[in-house]
């Protein structure tokens, strides 16, 4: 019966992500469709391996007995995703040490990080709290328009908490990397991320000053670690960004309570549980 959970949780995990293509959908619908692709299967992957190391490699569940194998497989994949997470707090937590040892400064009422560079670099560097980092060879090249352009996109990674919740997908893509269709995914979200921070950007910046800002940054980024956000950082649909931001009526993009039910689903193998003697 253990089995039997493992390749229905596999099952569901390749038929939630097989199809590549997102239908023409709305900016909003997009964001929506795609954190629910991309984050379901791992979730209910974790929440039955959790489940079956809960239950343990003895014992019988609905008149089947458990084994070692399935036991086994949940407690690898967990002790898979732990390492992972471990890892990936590590080599982010020595982003944030570095970055704290770079000399600070005030610039357009914004307190940053000065990273001595003549590459064009900016981005939101740390966890839930993160630092903005800037390059000198930013300063040097943008005027006070562009840079305030800069430092508002900037801050509404800020306000989204972008450095921290893309650090938890980024960990997800991870532990479900085999499974089809996980890097495109992973882009499409990254490029909604940016158009979001776009355009609460342009609600103070002109959105022709803000796309000036994003062509100049893109191609001459510096270093770009895993737990920050940068304008430039996603470059592969350049010209979506840009047409949507010159073009398109400003929509917000939100994750309302009510779109997070299908988290309800992701919990069913804890039931599982109760049904194990």
């Amino acid at each position: 019966m253990h089995l039997l959970m493992i390749l229905m949780a596999i099952a569901t995990a390749y038929g939630v992500r097989w199809h590549e293509a997102l239908p023409k959908l709305t900016w909003q619908e997009r964001w929506q469709t795609a954190l629910f692709r991309f984050l379901f299967p791992t979730l209910l992957l974790l929440s039955t391996a959790i489940a079956l190391v809960c239950m343990g490699s003895q014992g019988v569940m609905m008149g089947l007995k458990s084994g070692w194998l399935s036991y086994g497989i949940g407690l690898g994949f967990c002790g898979y995703s732990v390492c992972i997470l471990i890892t990936s707090f590590w080599q982010g937590w020595q982003t944030v040490n570095q970055i704290s040892a770079l000399p600070q400064t005030k610039l357009a009422d914004q307190t940053l990080r000065i990273w001595e560079s003549q590459n064009i670099f900016a981005a939101q560097i740390g966890f839930w709290q993160p630092q903005l980092v800037v390059s000198s060879g930013l300063i040097q090249k943008f005027d006070h328009l562009h840079l305030e352009a800069v430092i508002k996109h900037e801050q509404a990674h800020l306000l989204y908490r972008d450095t921290f919740w893309f650090f938890c997908l980024g960990c997800c893509r991870q532990i479900t990397s085999w499974l089809p269709y996980t890097t495109s995914l992973w882009q499409e979200l990254l490029l909604l991320r940016e158009i979001r921070a776009d355009q609460w950007a342009a609600k103070s910046i002109d959105p022709l000053i803000l796309a000036e800002s994003l062509l100049w940054t893109v191609g001459n980024m510096g270093f770009s670690p895993t737990v920050s956000a940068a304008l430039g950082q996603f470059s592969d649909r350049l010209e979506e960004r840009i047409e949507t931001l010159l073009t398109e009526t400003q929509e917000e993009l939100k994750t309302p309570i009510h779109s997070w039910s299908w988290l309800g689903l992701t919990c069913l193998p804890f039931i599982s549980i109760f049904l194990h003697s």
